[in-house]
């Protein structure tokens, strides 16, 4: 419970970052504004730029302090951050010719480039408990797609009749 809680309070930061980052830059460069009308294809950029920085340092500070316990991965994490941010961005690019402030697909680039920063260390979590299950075998069972295994009880096991029980797969898990 309590990862989940530092999970999402990483989350909420990282998204308060992005729109940090992009009002540091428009202070830096004060014809941004323009931007959106003039050369929209610019102004996807350098939103990308931002909301994939924000995530990205955010995250990369959450890790270093231990926030959260998840394997750093930065290589992974700042492409699937990118991709999160520059993929709602360019079907708005596509969609809308002339970008306007407040336009919903900033917010939706915002928070898919923040599930991008995430999803490294959720595929991975989800890849080792794939190969445990196959670490699993016994003689009497086998696994059945839907992760349950078929046990054939013999009256020998203490029942007077051969009947079945469903059990769930021991999985051993490699904490680090």
């Amino acid at each position: 419970m309590l990862r989940l809680l530092a999970c999402m309070g990483v989350a909420l930061l990282q998204l308060i970052m992005t729109r940090v980052v992009t009002f540091l830059l428009s202070l830096l460069l004060p014809g941004l504004g323009n931007f959106s009308q003039t050369l929209p294809a610019l102004f996807v950029v350098i939103l990308g730029v931002t909301f994939s920085a924000g995530v990205f340092l955010t995250g990369w500070l959450a890790l270093k302090l231990r926030w959260l316990t998840k394997q750093p991965k930065y290589p992974a994490r700042l492409v699937a951050t990118l991709i999160g941010a520059y993929l709602p961005l360019i079907m708005t690019l596509i969609l809308y010719h002339t970008l306007e402030p407040g336009n919903p697909f900033f917010f939706i680039s915002m928070l898919t480039s923040i599930l991008g920063f995430h999803f490294p260390g959720w595929i991975e979590r989800k890849l080792t408990v794939i190969a445990n299950e196959g670490a699993w075998r016994d003689d009497t069972s086998y696994t059945f797609p839907i992760m349950m295994s078929r046990q054939i009880l013999s009256p020998s096991d203490g029942g007077s009749t051969a009947h079945e029980r469903y059990v769930l797969p021991r999985f051993r898990h490699n904490i680090k």
